[in-house]
C-alpha cells in the first residue's frame, strides 16, 4: 500500500519518503514497527491541500520507497542496511522523509547523511533528551540515540526543543517544553547550513496524542508543531524522520491520520522554495 498522494517514479521524484519499521530497543510499549503502514492508511483520511502552506502536496514530485524489510537480527548489520537505503537516494540529491519505527533509526539515517554533508546541523523536536551513554544495557536504543549522534556530529550543532523528560546533558543547545518559540535564534546559528530533522511524536502532550511508546505529559499543541514547521520551513532541511508514533499504544486510525498529516507539512517544508 503506498501514500495516495504519491506521484513520480523514483528517477522523477525529489521527496522519497521511506518506512522503517525498526522497534528493537523499544523498553516500555513496544508497537512504533507498525507505524509506517498505519501512517499510509491514515493519509487516506487526509486532504492532499495544506492549509499552512497553502498549497498542495501533488505539485511535489513524490515517490513512496516502501518499507525497508529487516533481515538482519543484529543491530551492527540492520544499521548497514538502512545506511544502504539511505545512500541511493541520498547520493542522487533526493530529499528524504523516513518513518520510523522508534527513535534509535535516526542514528543510521544521519550517519549516512554525513558523509554527504559534513556541516550537518540536527534539530531534535523531542519530549526526551535521548542522551544516555546505555539503557537497559544496549549502546543503540531509543534513550541513546542524540548521545550516539553526538559522536557524529559537534554537539554545537544539535538543537534539542521541547524537552521534559532529560538525563544528563550531552549537547550545548537543550529547549524545554516550547518550541516555536526558539526557532528563529536557531535560525541564526544554522543559517543556510544543511539541517536535519527528527520529530519524535512524543513532542505532543500525551493528552492530544497518547500513541506513543514513552508518553510525558506537558507537551506542546498541534498548533505550536505546525508553527513551528512554518517557521523551519526557511532552513536547508535536506532529510527528516516522524519516529515513535506507536499504533498499538492507542489503536484509533485518527491518531494515523495525524502522523500523515504532519508527514505532509514535513514534505512541504522541506520543499519550499529550495534546491538540494
Amino acid at each position: 500500500m503506498a501514500f495516495h498522494f504519491v506521484n513520480s517514479s523514483l528517477k522523477e521524484a525529489n521527496t522519497v519518503i521511506l518506512g522503517i519499521p525498526y522497534d528493537r530497543s523499544s523498553s516500555y510499549i513496544p508497537g512504533s514497527r507498525f507505524a509506517p503502514q498505519f501512517v499510509r492508511i491514515g493519509a487516506d483520511n487526509v486532504e492532499t491541500y495544506s492549509p499552512y502552506f497553502k498549497q498542495d502536496i501533488r505539485k511535489i514530485k513524490i515517490y513512496d520507497a516502501g518499507d525497508i524489510v529487516l533481515n538482519y537480527p543484529s543491530v551492527a548489520q540492520t544499521f548497514s542496511q538502512i545506511r544502504e537505503e539511505i545512500k541511493k537516494y541520498i547520493k542522487e540529491k533526493k530529499r528524504i522523509i523516513s518513518l520510523g519505527g522508534e527513535h534509535t533509526i535516526t542514528v543510521p539515517i544521519v550517519s549516512e547523511i554525513v558523509k554527504y554533508f559534513p556541516d550537518l546541523n540536527l534539530i531534535q523536536l523531542d519530549a526526551h533528551s535521548d542522551t544516555r551513554d546505555t539503557y537497559l544495557g544496549e549502546k543503540y536504543s531509543h534513550a541513546t540515540v542524540i548521545k550516539r549522534i553526538s559522536e557524529i556530529i559537534p554537539n554545537n550543532r544539535i538543537f534539542q526543543l521541547g524537552l521534559r523528560s532529560l538525563f544528563v546533558p550531552a549537547t550545548k543547545n537543550q529547549y524545554l517544553f516550547k518550541v516555536a518559540e526558539y526557532i528563529d535564534g536557531i535560525k541564526k546559528k544554522i543559517k543556510t547550513m544543511p539541517c536535519y530533522l527528527t520529530l519524535d511524536i512524543d513532542v505532543l502532550d500525551c493528552g492530544i496524542m497518547p500513541a506513543v511508546q514513552t508518553a510525558v505529559p506537558g507537551g506542546i499543541s498541534y498548533q505550536e508543531l505546525f508553527q513551528s514547521i512554518l517557521k523551519m520551513s526557511e532552513l536547508n532541511i535536506i532529510a527528516c524522520d516522524i519516529v515513535e508514533y506507536n499504533p498499538l499504544a492507542s489503536p484509533n486510525l485518527g491518531y494515523a491520520s495525524v502522523v500523515a498529516e504532519i508527514l505532509r507539512e514535513l514534505i512541504l517544508m522541506m520543499n519550499k522554495n529550495k534546491k538540494m
